[in-house]
C-alpha cells in the first residue's frame, strides 16, 4: 500500500473519515486469495459493542480496531494506549469473542506526538513502538489474549 507502481496511498488523505479507512481495509481482506476466512463490518461482539471489522475462520476470531491519525484528531499516545485497553480488549476481546486484537493506525499528515517516558514531538515510528510495548505490557497481565498488534499505515509520501 505504501509504496509501488500502484499504491492507494494517495486515496488516503488528511482529514478522510474512519468510516472509508474502514471500507478500504475491509475490502483489501476481502480480496485476499484463497477465501480462507470472511471480512464483516461492525460486528456486534458483547453488550452493543461493535468492532470496525472482524476477521473469522472457523475456529477463530480477529477484532481489528481502526484509528486515523492526524493533525485534525486528537489521538494522543494515552488516548490510543486506552484504545487498546478500554475498547479492543475490554470491550472487544472479552468472553468467547476472540483473544487476538489489532489495532491498524493510519498516519494521514506529518503529525507527531508526545509519548511518556519517551519526549515530545515524537514520530510516528517512535508512536508504533511505544504501543506495540503498551499492547505486550497489556497482553503479558491478561491470560485469555492471545495476541495484540499495533499494525501501522504510513500514508504520506516521502
Amino acid at each position: 500500500m505504501e509504496e509501488g507502481p500502484f499504491s492507494d496511498r494517495g486515496l488516503l488523505h488528511k482529514g478522510m473519515k474512519e468510516k472509508l479507512l474502514q471500507l478500504w481495509l475491509a475490502a483489501r481482506l476481502r480480496d485476499t486469495p484463497n477465501g480462507r476466512f470472511s471480512v464483516h463490518r461492525e460486528e456486534n461482539v458483547d453488550a452493543d459493542n461493535a468492532t470496525d471489522i472482524q476477521v473469522s475462520a472457523r475456529s477463530w476470531n480477529v477484532c481489528i480496531e481502526i484509528k486515523p491519525v492526524d493533525a485534525k484528531r486528537s489521538y494522543s499516545a494515552a488516548s490510543l494506549t486506552t484504545t487498546i485497553r478500554d475498547q479492543l480488549v475490554g470491550q472487544y476481546l472479552r468472553g468467547f469473542n476472540s483473544s487476538h486484537g489489532i489495532l491498524v493506525i493510519f498516519r494521514l499528515d506529518k503529525k507527531t506526538w508526545d509519548i511518556p517516558d519517551v519526549g515530545k514531538r515524537q514520530t510516528f515510528s517512535a508512536l508504533v513502538r511505544y504501543l506495540q510495548d503498551q499492547a505486550n505490557d497489556i497482553k503479558a497481565s491478561l491470560p485469555h489474549v492471545q495476541q495484540l498488534v499495533v499494525f501501522p499505515f504510513d500514508c504520506i509520501q516521502t
